[in-house]
């Protein structure tokens, strides 16, 4: 994964502890990431995260990731 890609999917997880966002929305986005990605690791990682719909299942994709 590049590090454009990284630090999208570390960004993500910073708009999760902040709060502000609602998780359909963090969901939404990563499903907009998923279409642009270059790489399939990339595309992979942000098709998981666009199916969680909670902090705790965003945390655990992450961690993975």
């Amino acid at each position: 994964m590049n590090i454009i890609d990284t630090n999208t999917i570390k960004g993500i997880a910073a708009d999760l502890a902040a709060g502000k966002r609602t998780i359909k929305a963090i969901a939404a986005e990563c499903r907009i990431f998923e279409v642009q990605a270059d790489s399939d690791e990339a595309k992979a990682a942000y098709a998981r995260l666009s199916d969680c719909r909670t902090r705790k299942e965003f945390a655990a994709v992450i961690a993975t990731i």
